[in-house]
């Protein structure tokens, strides 16, 4: 009896979290992402960086990142959806390109997360190709990301490019 008493106790904390949790939800409320939340999607930025810039598994790597109906939007150019076809776009990436990402700011968002980092594309000398003496920036933008936790973690549902430093009026960064 003992027992069960101490066992309750230990449950009882973890039940009312949990139905707190369950009432915020729906509700509509925006739930607060956690430390490992902000880490995992961390990941997720370098795992797409890593999967586009190397063409990985035959583009795979890069579209795993997304949700299999995600798409990738860049200004001026028609949207990629679903994994095929970003896979497809990444298979085609010369090995002396990296892409660098800086000033991610990661915020919580009813469908699960927001979030936005500046994004640069450098040429490398590599093999036969040099780079520009003038500067290795081929472009620069900046990503905002619709971000949502599934059943293989957090991926991107929809991730949208502008070039430069052009922010949407619509789309403010966040505060």
């Amino acid at each position: 009896m003992l027992k069960n008493v101490i066992a309750a106790a230990g449950i009882l904390p973890w039940l009312v979290i949990a139905s707190g949790d369950a009432c915020q939800g729906s509700a509509g409320a925006v739930a607060a992402l956690t430390a490992l939340d902000y880490a995992e999607i961390q990941m997720l930025y370098g795992q797409s960086n890593i999967g586009f810039d190397s063409g990985a598994d035959k583009g795979y790597a890069f579209a795993r990142t997304f949700t299999t109906d995600g798409v990738l939007v860049a200004e001026g150019r028609m949207p990629i959806t679903g994994r095929a076809d970003l896979a497809a776009l990444a298979a085609k990436n010369a090995s002396c390109l990296q892409t660098w990402l800086t000033n991610l700011m990661i915020e919580p968002a009813p469908e699960g997360a927001i979030g936005w980092a500046y994004i640069w594309h450098i040429e490398l000398a590599c093999g036969s190709r040099t780079a520009d003496a003038r500067s290795p920036v081929t472009e620069g933008g900046i990503y905002r990301d619709v971000l949502v936790k599934s059943s293989e973690g957090w991926r991107f549902k929809r991730r949208s490019y502008t070039p430069g430093n052009q922010i949407s009026t619509q789309e403010k960064p966040p505060a």
